[in-house]
């Protein structure tokens, strides 16, 4: 491991155990062992934004993405189901949850956006709720219709750049804001993200936060 990877890893392990406060909400009144979100709120040192992001992903660490966006003075909430992969219903739940919730957690309903993994199929409900969609090597995609307003960022491998670039045109024709960035190898694939792998998801976080501004 490289000295630059030791310090990268070591601050971002600072940034999260520096954040206070921390909560977890259960989506599921009747099963609490289901679907839930964990709120990392914005670092005191940054200044608040009012932007928020939900966080889906199978990673067991998911340290970079939440330092990278609390350190932008943004709220990050983790969305997990211990029961199962998360599914349309766990988005739609959580959105729905936030919406309700905006002045608890001090962030704008409008200004809520999304990051996720592989399929992207449970970004269909609901869109217009969501500001903006950041999508590592996306395997199925939102749907795209003419109220479609959220902003997107794409990190994708060359291995389904037709798929992509396809949808990537698709979303600019109907006045969508995308950003597209093509990679030769899939990096995201690990369940404990390496250092290296961890500096490329801060960039991610960046990234999909920019152009939502």
């Amino acid at each position: 491991m490289s000295l630059r990877s030791i310090f990268i890893s070591t601050a971002l392990l600072f940034s999260i155990c520096a954040i206070a406060q921390t909560k977890t909400i259960s989506l599921n009144a009747n099963n609490p062992e289901g679907a839930a979100l964990t709120y990392y709120p914005p670092n005191p040192e940054a200044s608040p934004t009012s932007t928020s992001a939900v966080i889906c992903s199978s990673n067991s660490d998911n340290n970079a993405m939440i330092a990278a966006l609390t350190k932008t003075g943004s709220a990050a909430f983790v969305l997990k189901n211990s029961q199962s992969a998360i599914t349309q219903e766990d988005v739609v739940k959580a959105f729905e949850y936030l919406q309700k919730n905006t002045g608890d957690y001090k962030i704008d309903g409008n200004k809520t956006g999304i990051l996720t993994f592989g399929a992207a199929k449970n970004l269909t409900a609901k869109l217009g709720s969501i500001a903006f969609i950041g999508m590592i090597d996306p395997e199925t995609f939102p749907k795209i219709g003419a109220s479609t307003a959220a902003s997107i960022y794409i990190d994708a491998s060359n291995a389904n750049s037709k798929q992509v670039i396809s949808f990537y045109n698709k979303w600019l024709k109907i006045g969508g804001k995308a950003e597209l960035n093509l990679r030769q190898q899939p990096v995201f694939d690990s369940i404990k993200p390496p250092p290296a792998e961890q500096e490329d998801l801060v960039l991610f976080c960046r990234h999909s936060l920019l152009i939502a501004l």
